[in-house]
């Protein structure tokens, strides 16, 4: 053992314990990343389900867009004024024909 004096001992000893602290460092930190890791996929995971969520309330509102627009297309609202107007004039003329009919009994 003439080549292992007390120094070399030391020196050797020094790597070893600066090796194994620098594992338990090592270790320590990809426990942090995969802890992180972890973390994040469940932050994706609740923000896919916040945009299906999104997505299902914009088609929702889309459909309910598109019934609004179809009722107020203008073609459907000139007919039904045209409808309206036309049933103003048979109530007028059932009126009068009421007014004719109750002047003849009453005479």
């Amino acid at each position: 053992m003439e080549g292992f004096d007390l120094r070399l001992l030391l020196t050797l000893g020094t790597c070893f314990a600066t090796v194994v602290s620098a594992a338990a460092i090592a270790r320590f930190q990809l426990k942090n990343l995969v802890d992180k890791a972890d973390q994040l996929q469940r932050s994706i995971g609740m923000l896919d389900q916040r945009l299906d969520k999104s997505e299902q309330n914009i088609s929702l509102l889309q459909s309910k867009l598109a019934v609004i627009v179809s009722m107020n297309d203008p073609d459907k609202m000139e007919r039904h004024w045209r409808e309206l107007t036309s049933i103003g004039k048979d109530i007028e003329w059932l009126k009068e024909n009421v007014k004719g009919i109750k002047n003849a009994a009453s005479r």
